[in-house]
């Protein structure tokens, strides 16, 4: 693997299937998590450490959700891999929706299984994400490349995909007002629809973990004008 630094999440598989998946992740210096259901997952992703991609079991009953995938996909979250039946069919594969970026079949094949992760894992790497700049706002440092933001007092604070880009943005625009539909492609990789809350919702969650007060927000502020401007000094951060 070209990075000891990727996490991976695996989630729903029985525990012999965790067990040697484990085992052979390991191995290539990979580090791991386990998730046993959506409920386990959905703390992992909130935890300190980020999560740079989910090895789905899809025959888990709950981990399986279909309705995770879709949610993980909105909040720009991880890539998916899919453990799927050797009887799945394509259109089985794509209910579980757009955040399933690859599939292999159960019980995989350990070097087709390396070879898929390694491909995301590069074609995920190539986002708009890297190359960014650490920044300071106001006395928190944002640093892109490893989605997290450094408080002035230590504490650490992690970012989804989608809200690492959408502060970022806010960031290069700070001062000014940056309007939904320039957001929404950052937040969800698509364009904005009439009626959607994809951009606000990600204001709140990021809202939640930098404002002292969310209810009464005074670093992202909501702008009539139908966007959002941040209100705090940017510097650049050295090294």
């Amino acid at each position: 693997m070209e990075s000891e630094a990727h996490r991976i999440l695996i989630m729903g598989a029985t525990a012999d299937t965790r067990e040697s998946l484990d085992r052979l992740l390991r191995s290539q210096g990979l580090r791991i998590g386990l998730a046993t259901d959506t409920g386990d997952a959905r703390a992992a992703l909130d935890r300190e450490e980020p999560v740079d991609l989910i090895l789905l079991d899809a025959a888990s009953p709950d981990g399986a959700e279909p309705g995770f995938c879709g949610w993980l996909a909105a909040r720009g979250g991880p890539p998916v891999i899919l453990l799927a039946e050797p009887t799945a069919t394509l259109d089985q594969i794509a209910a579980f929706g757009s955040g399933v970026s690859d599939f292999v079949t159960r019980p995989p094949d350990p070097r087709e299984l390396l070879i898929r992760i390694r491909m995301v894992l590069r074609r995920f790497a190539e986002r708009p994400d890297h190359g960014m700049r650490r920044r300071y706002f106001g006395d928190m440092l944002h640093d892109p490349l490893v989605r997290r933001i450094l408080r002035a007092d230590g504490r650490q604070i992690i970012l989804t995909g989608g809200e690492n880009r959408l502060l970022y943005a806010l960031i290069d625009h700070a001062g000014r007002v940056v309007g939904r539909a320039q957001l929404m492609p950052l937040v969800t990789g698509r364009k904005a629809r009439a009626v959607d809350r994809a951009v606000d919702n990600a204001v709140s969650r990021l809202r939640r973990k930098i404002e002292p007060d969310p209810t009464l927000p005074n670093l992202i502020i909501t702008e009539r004008s139908g966007g959002y401007r941040l209100v705090a000094e940017v510097r650049e951060a050295e090294g």
